[in-house]
């Protein structure tokens, strides 16, 4: 009987105490409610997360300021104020995460203009350089901020874009951002920021066998969020082409998939990083070669990898295994042996002819998984037979591969 009794109460206390300890981790942002007693705070990845901001401080900032809807908020209900300093010149972005999907957070940001900053609010001559006060969208679980694709600078309130048009900062640059929670006993939220640059890719399109300069699509995604980047069509007489995009300074390192395919052409793809393409490649031209589709031709896929003594594919094979896909289904004639190979035989001739008709079977399953007819298809393995570079060099990775040979047309 004491025994159930102890066991009642800890049911009891125990979710009081993960409460207790959840609040400790928090960072308490109820001393910011008002602007002359803004939080400084680092820009990081993410800030956060805060304990729910309760009230408005000692006095309202907007009273009587609600005059335009899209420049000041209506009513300040539950509210905090930060102040933050640009790190590096970008295209800044941040985005307003509720801990409870169901609270309705808007935003007002600021330039800050020194210390006379709160004065010239109250006296309201100066004006907000983006702002936010649409309903909460459940769909988007609460969020709201400030996002490269939004279009407007000001949001009104009611059903409105949950985001609005980031910002071109430099380094060093200070600003203010008043966050606002509508609904009483509400929850803390995070903040999120990241920088976007914008780069350019130019190169030229020609083809392999008498062939110069020829019009295909190009396209440029990043391997590791899946995210098309740009794309576009090369110019039929010069074959040159130019990719405008936004990346995040996050993602600079991340390998990137730029793929060059035609109608009747095998597709020529490059992995590349967006940090090679803003320093290397900033006045190169990158020229890709792609050949006819010829019976008999055998064409060595580089970047469809596989993880070592696995049939795996690496992550950033999978964009190159798609574009196979693209090429036949572009080309409904189109019959193909895929072709698996190993890097060396160290695990015996039987295991690395296993593996290597795995990897095969494994490209064969993907295209048969996306509706490519079977009899389209076929695939072996080559085991060890086929090494194209030492197995214990630098570039030894490439030998676990696949190879595609054209079949029929």
């Amino acid at each position: 009987m004491i025994f159930i009794k102890f066991l009642l109460i800890l049911i009891w206390v125990f979710p009081t105490f993960i409460s207790l300890v959840a609040q400790d981790t928090l960072i308490n942002i109820n001393d910011h409610g008002d602007c002359n007693n803004m939080m400084s705070i680092q820009i990081r990845k993410t800030f956060g997360p805060t304990s729910s901001p309760l009230g408005y401080g000692q006095f309202s900032e907007f009273e009587n300021k609600n005059n335009d809807h899209i420049y000041f908020i209506e009513k300040e209900n539950h509210s905090v104020w930060y102040k933050f300093t640009s790190k590096t010149k970008g295209n800044l972005s941040f985005e307003i995460e509720p801990l409870d999907s169901l609270n309705d957070y808007d935003f007002v940001l600021y330039k800050y203009t020194g210390d006379d900053f709160c004065n010239a609010l109250e006296n309201a001559s100066i004006k907000p350089i983006r702002t936010n006060f649409s309903r909460n969208n459940l769909e988007l679980n609460g969020r709201t901020g400030l996002s490269l694709n939004a279009e407007k600078k000001f949001v009104a309130a009611g059903v409105n874009p949950a985001y609005s048009k980031s910002i071109n900062v430099q380094a060093n640059e200070a600003y203010v951002l008043y966050v606002n929670n509508v609904y009483d006993n509400g929850s803390g939220h995070f903040l999120h920021f990241d920088y976007f640059v914008n780069l350019s890719l130019n190169g030229t399109v020609v083809g392999i066998g008498g062939e110069s300069s020829l019009e295909a699509n190009i396209i440029l995604t990043n391997t590791k969020t899946g995210n098309v980047l740009a794309e576009t069509t090369s110019d039929s007489e010069t074959g040159d082409y130019r990719l405008d995009f936004d990346i995040s300074k996050s993602q600079l390192k991340d390998a990137l998939h730029l793929e060059v395919s035609k109608d009747g052409y095998f597709f020529k793809d490059t992995i590349i990083t967006a940090f090679n393409i803003a320093t290397k490649m900033r006045n190169i031209k990158l020229k890709s070669r792609i050949k006819k589709l010829k019976k008999g031709d055998r064409f060595v896929v580089s970047n469809i990898l596989f993880h070592g003594d696995s049939p795996k594919p690496l992550n950033r094979s999978i964009s190159t295994i798609k574009a196979l896909y693209k090429t036949m289904k572009r080309n409904k004639s189109l019959k193909i042996s895929i072709q698996g190979h190993t890097n060396g035989c160290n695990k015996g001739n039987q295991f690395s002819q296993n593996l290597s008709e795995a990897r095969a079977k494994t490209i064969y399953n993907f295209l048969v998984e996306q509706k490519i007819k079977d009899n389209r298809l076929s695939s072996i393995g080559f085991g060890c037979q086929q090494i194209i570079h030492p197995i214990n060099s630098s570039f030894a990775y490439l030998n676990r591969r696949v190879e595609i040979e054209i079949i029929e047309l």
